[in-house]
């Protein structure tokens, strides 16, 4: 296995990275695994990490994370759009949100209920 090494490194730092072994890489797999699920619902094809280095499997994090936040901002913005549409279907008939949701023409989720 191949380190890169930093000359800033303390001494604890450098014990710390060489001391990882293939059980906690295969560890560190297993949680990029669950990481990738809740950001895409479902686990990556084992043969597409099982050979991931320590260093791929820190940026397939990273990435990840920033998928992550991204289908969070998209998920606010779809319910601001979901809340704007139940204001105006609510002003425009008469009915409640909450008619609105027990019908079925919106989930919980996608709005408030005052």
């Amino acid at each position: 296995m191949i380190y890169s090494y930093n000359k800033s490194m303390n001494k604890e730092q450098m014990v710390k990275i060489l001391s990882r072994t293939e059980k906690d890489r295969i560890a560190d797999l297993g949680v990029l695994s669950d990481h990738h699920k809740d950001v895409y619902g479902s686990r990556p094809a084992w043969s597409s990490i099982k050979n991931y280095t320590f260093e791929q499997i820190t940026e397939a994090h990273k990435e990840l994370s920033r998928m992550y936040e991204i289908e969070k901002q998209a998920e606010l913005r779809w319910n601001e759009k979901m809340q704007t549409k139940a204001d105006q279907l609510v002003a425009e008939y008469g009915v409640s949100k909450e008619d609105l949701i027990r019908w079925g023409c919106f989930n919980a989720q996608e709005m408030e209920v005052a």
